[in-house]
């Protein structure tokens, strides 16, 4: 089972290895907007979701539409929760 606080750990771990200065994977806040706090652009999005897919073996189906919709890294953990299969969460 994956709990949420979990999950948040693993989302600001792939949000860390996109950046070429080095973050703090602590660094991260829920309320962090991806483009206007973090100025992640559409390919840091795209490489993103790629994280994410690898990090927690998921797909995103329609990733464009599924990243249109999430604005923040609380958006980014509730993408992951549900896309995980109901034994892990």
């Amino acid at each position: 089972m994956i709990t949420e606080d979990i999950i948040r750990q693993r989302v600001h771990s792939v949000l860390a290895s996109l950046f070429t200065e080095p973050k703090n994977a602590d660094g991260f806040a829920d309320a962090d907007d991806l483009i206007q706090d973090l100025g992640m652009d559409s390919l840091d999005l795209v490489e993103l979701t790629m994280g994410l897919e690898e990090e927690f073996v998921i797909v995103i189906p329609d990733p464009d539409q599924a990243m249109s919709d999430v604005r923040t890294i609380g958006d980014v953990i509730s993408l992951v929760q549900k896309l995980l299969p109901p034994s892990d969460v």
